[in-house]
């Protein structure tokens, strides 16, 4: 078996021959430019690296800023988890550039070794989505130009979906395939970053001769961007940018480079997080998607609505926008199913799956299917997701259940926090308040006034991702409270528990006395509520009233699974 040349920064390591970087056995999504930039650091251990050695070196000439590099620099922490204030790869120094100090090692690694237990989740659930993608291809190769959005929260499959509709593609027709992706840039950033991805990514495919001499012929103001692929005197004709590089030159440069490539070999391109696209990428986009001429091209992209809302971003507006003229296709993911989990889980273990398996692992992760292979994983490496005689089975019993395994824990908290801090107070409260609040309690703990709480909760709920609005209740005392739920058992779960022990009693407290006073001479009918909530607000007293009353309640409806939870 050949051996390529691999670096390792534990426990990630580098596939030089590939361009990719591994977390142990599974692949992580990284920019070509970042990787680029990763490499040159760790083939350079412990060496501070000046931003223009990187401008050199990296990116050979071609008229970048130093933004560029910072961009790339945060890209490769957020994937290493590299924290800045004590980083274990990458240091910064000052302003004069950057050192790698994580222990590094270069070894041989068998090319293409089988992975050990790469886990990789089964696709379920998406044929209908596959079946649309398949005929808007169909169009493009007919010479009708086609941009696909698709939509949906972190965690839907978003990225697998598309990620299977280019390999089906690229197995089963000759195709051009390129791919870039979208990141956080600060102040300004550098344009034009996704588009350049996917012309770097196409200057590096077999048909590298024909991409380079289409770049010549149509875009020599996109081919500054890729001089690492050319020879020194070709890259010095080209040291200073070619006279009326306006936009508009660009946006046609790109027009015919497309339809240039596009007359040989059908051209099928993804762009990964378009809820980050810069608002020049984004124009760029619209505009090739309505050029009018024939050009056998599809451009897929992926964006999370969430964060278009949040950000308000300029994307919702142009996709509505494209949608109406017809010119942009949209597929929205929702989540899976009890049928399509059950169809998960059998494509995962061998044997039947006992019914109460699949309901658990539905209300648990809601459909999610990044949270569902997750839970999943944990599951069976803790021996919670056991064989039993009429199926698979899990301890729901066992309290490691209700554990949120480490990986979703991150991803929630790093949502969370990308929300607006009064948005975070009331999502601290309302995880006191259940998996289903009403504001006019969380108002209480919040001490605010409860439209302003409504007004927010609101807002939650248009960006999409963490609140869904039930109807509105109105107590005994003739208060009228809005009611909304959590999307997921396990965002509410991790919010909650961020909370400190004091402060969640506190909250506690609140929410009780408030919903006491709603109720009045009726608060038998919450009995049960208020008195966990005061258990957990530290007033003994009140609790085991409550849950008297609660027992008592429950005694004269004959309900005697509630006695006993009572009791």
């Amino acid at each position: 078996m050949p051996l390529v040349q691999q670096i390792v920064l534990y426990p990630f390591r580098l596939d030089i021959a590939n361009q990719q970087l591994w977390h142990a056995d599974r692949k992580v999504a990284l920019r070509s430019q970042a990787f680029a930039v990763l490499r040159y650091l760790a083939e350079r251990p412990n060496r501070l690296i000046g931003a223009q050695e990187l401008l050199h070196k990296v990116w050979r000439g071609r008229f970048v800023s130093t933004s560029t590099i910072r961009g790339c620099i945060r890209e490769i922490r957020l994937v290493l988890q590299d924290l800045e204030k004590n980083p274990p790869y990458i240091e910064t120094v000052g302003r004069k550039g950057y050192r790698l100090i994580g222990q590094q090692r270069s070894f041989a690694w068998p090319l293409n070794a089988p992975a050990a237990d790469c886990d990789e989740p089964p696709i379920v659930g998406r044929h209908h989505e596959l079946d649309q993608l398949r005929e808007q291809l169909t169009l493009s190769e007919a010479g009708a130009r086609q941009l696909v959005l698709i939509s949906g929260e972190a965690g839907l499959g978003k990225t697998t979906l598309a990620n299977l509709f280019l390999q089906e593609a690229g197995k089963a027709k000759a195709m051009l395939i390129g791919r870039g992706r979208c990141v956080v840039q600060c102040g300004h950033g550098e344009p034009y970053l996704p588009i350049v991805d996917v012309l770097y990514n196409l200057a590096q495919s077999q048909a590298k001769d024909n991409v380079l001499s289409a770049l010549r012929r149509h875009a020599p103001s996109w081919l500054t961007h890729l001089t690492m692929f050319l020879d020194d005197s070709a890259r010095d004709s080209l040291r200073q940018p070619p006279p009326g590089g306006t936009q508009a030159r660009l946006f046609q440069e790109l027009n015919h480079l497309l339809i240039g490539l596009s007359k040989t070999q059908p051209l099928l391109m993804l762009i990964e997080d378009l809820h980050w696209c810069d608002a020049a990428t984004l124009e760029l986009i619209a505009y090739l998607a309505q050029c009018q001429e024939p050009a056998r091209w599809m451009l897929l992209g992926t964006y999370r609505g969430s964060e278009v809302n949040l950000r308000k971003h300029k994307l919702r507006e142009v996709s509505v926008e494209l949608q109406t003229r017809g010119r942009c296709h949209e597929l929205a993911l929702g989540p899976l199913g009890i049928e399509e989990i059950s169809a998960y889980l059998h494509s995962r273990l061998d044997g039947p799956i006992v019914s109460d398996t699949v309901r658990y692992l539905h209300r648990r992760t809601r459909g999610n299917a990044l949270f569902l292979n997750v839970v999943v994983r944990y599951l069976l490496q803790n021996a919670l997701l056991n064989r039993a005689l009429d199926g698979w089975q899990v301890k729901t019993a066992d309290v490691r259940c209700q554990t949120v395994p480490l990986p979703l824990q991150q991803l929630i908290v790093k949502q969370f926090e990308q929300l607006p801090e009064f948005a975070q107070r009331l999502l601290e409260v309302a995880s006191v308040g259940g998996e289903t609040f009403a504001t006019a309690a969380v108002a209480a703990g919040l001490r605010e006034h409860p439209e302003i709480v409504d007004e927010q909760c609101d807002r939650l709920v248009r960006w999409g991702s963490l609140l869904g609005e039930l109807d509105t209740i109105v107590w005994p005392d003739g208060t009228a409270s809005g009611r909304f739920q959590f999307h997921h058992a396990l965002y509410r779960q991790v919010i909650y528990e961020r909370l400190g022990q004091a402060h969640r009693s506190q909250l506690h407290q609140r929410l009780a006395v408030r919903m006491e006073a709603g109720y009045g001479g009726r608060v038998g009918e919450i009995a049960g509520e208020l008195a966990l909530h005061f258990e957990k607000g530290r007033d003994v007293f009140r609790a085991v009233r409550y849950y008297r009353l609660a027992t008592k309640t429950a005694a004269t409806h004959h309900t005697r699974r509630e006695v006993l939870v009572h009791s």
